[in-house]
């Protein structure tokens, strides 16, 4: 998880939910900017408030660390990735094009989720829903597979919103999890949004980057970023990920 100037509490209860659910432990960073940010002092400072508020939640049967770096915030998060399932980073004001959040979405190698500043302060299920956006779905196989996971884990049930084609093959690896299509009438950021309304996380690809803006995430998806009113999880393409390239 990035730690940024932002207070915690707003964050960590997701974060000790999305732990409990994998089983795993959290590294928490914060990475002071070459030349700005905050002092290595006060970026301790914040690593120990965090792991402190963390561990009140999720007790001691899960390891956690944390870890200050100084340099480029997004390559240092994208390193990091390499050795983690799971980048958390928050977003306070709706995350821009060209933000941390984004392009460390856009180069992650493994999948992240983008907190917005609305997200209820405990973390909990809400619309005890998973929605994934699929715009092509012989090339998104993946995303549907990592939305199945998610809601697997969160016990709750999938919508899939997307073209009219069936989805039975990748849907038999999960029978278990309760799976609606809804199709998609327009390709817009508002229409796809709507569809996805009530939902505790919001799935989506990377997209297709345009000319102008290379190694960033396509216009749905980071419009879907900047306007998401739920968790959005960017999954990217696994053979390119695991090259560092999607």
């Amino acid at each position: 998880m990035a730690i940024d100037n932002d207070p915690l509490p707003a964050r960590l209860g997701l974060v000790a939910n999305e732990a409990r659910r994998r089983g795993r432990g959290v590294h928490l960073v914060h990475v002071v900017p070459p030349g700005g940010g905050l002092q290595p002092d006060a970026g301790w400072a914040m690593l120990r408030t965090a792991e402190d508020g963390l561990r009140r939640l999720v007790g001691d049967g899960l390891p956690l660390s944390t870890e200050l770096c100084r340099g480029p915030a997004v390559a240092t998060l994208v390193a990091e990735s390499r050795r983690s399932c799971l980048v958390v980073v928050g977003a306070d004001s709706g995350v821009p094009r060209g933000s941390v959040a984004s392009r460390v979405a856009a180069r992650s190698v493994v999948p992240t989720l983008v907190l917005p500043a609305g997200h209820p302060r405990d973390g909990t299920s809400r619309g005890r829903r998973v929605t994934v956006v699929v715009a092509e779905p012989e090339a998104e196989t993946h995303v549907i597979r990592a939305a199945l996971e998610e809601a697997e884990l969160r016990r709750v049930g999938l919508r899939i919103v997307g073209l009219a084609t069936s989805y039975a093959d990748v849907l038999a690896a999960h029978p278990q999890v309760a799976c609606e299509v809804v199709v998609a009438r327009g390709d817009s950021a508002s229409a796809l949004l709507a569809l996805a309304a009530g939902s505790d996380l919001l799935v989506v690809g990377r997209g297709t980057p345009s000319f102008s803006w290379p190694g960033r995430l396509g216009a749905t998806t980071q419009a879907v970023l900047e306007r998401g009113p739920c968790p959005v999880l960017v999954v990217g393409a696994p053979a390119l990920a695991a090259a560092g390239l999607s």
